[in-house]
């Protein structure tokens, strides 16, 4: 391993942005922040990848690993930081350690893991959840379609078979914490038609 993998290894991308003191928040389960590079930023316009150890920044357009955003912070080229970080971590360029190695390898190949894992979850929710919310809107205009045409065959039918997917909808969306409001109106449209 190399004096560059150890240094990632003991000092991770949430260690540069709490030496940095950067104010974080979650946005649609990323983390964000003011970039401390460019002046005037004034909403969250740094990304950072925390299992990739990465960031990006839309306003200025920076980016990189833990190492270029000390570097960054500090004024000074990659190699310096690299040296800094280095003499303040205790890594130097001697021996090699295995079993630091094997433990990066492992360490990176479970952030990749999670990191792919989140990826399909994500997608299959987002799928899932623009699925059902079709389904809710389909059934909310035949709802209103029946209340304007409540003697139209056609209006009946397509209201009963909404009143069915409903009742098929709304636990699945309350799973997803859909919102109580939008269930409890699902809910009590589903009771009205079934008195």
């Amino acid at each position: 391993m190399n004096i560059i993998e150890q240094i990632k290894y003991k000092f991770t991308i949430r260690d540069a942005i709490d030496r940095i003191g950067l104010h974080t928040q979650t946005q649609r389960g990323r983390l964000v922040a003011n970039c401390p590079f460019h002046a005037g930023d004034n909403t969250p316009s740094l990304i950072i990848y925390e299992e990739q150890h990465r960031f990006f920044c839309f306003g200025c357009h920076a980016s990189g690993d833990q190492v270029d955003m000390m570097a960054r912070f500090w004024g000074c080229d990659t190699r310096q930081a690299v040296k800094e970080l280095a003499r303040e971590l205790g890594v130097s360029q001697g021996k090699r350690d295995p079993e630091a190695e094997r433990q990066a390898r492992e360490k990176l190949e479970e952030n990749r893991r999670r990191l792919e894992q989140r990826e399909r979850l994500e997608a299959t929710f987002t799928h899932e959840f623009l699925l059902l919310a079709a389904v809710e809107r389909a059934c909310y205009g035949a709802f209103f379609n029946y209340q304007r045409n409540h003697d139209d065959p056609e209006a009946i039918r397509q209201f009963e078979a909404a009143v069915n997917l409903i009742g098929d909808v709304v636990p699945m969306l309350d799973q997803m914490h859909y919102g109580p409001e939008r269930l409890a109106a699902m809910t009590a449209a589903q009771r009205w038609w079934g008195r």
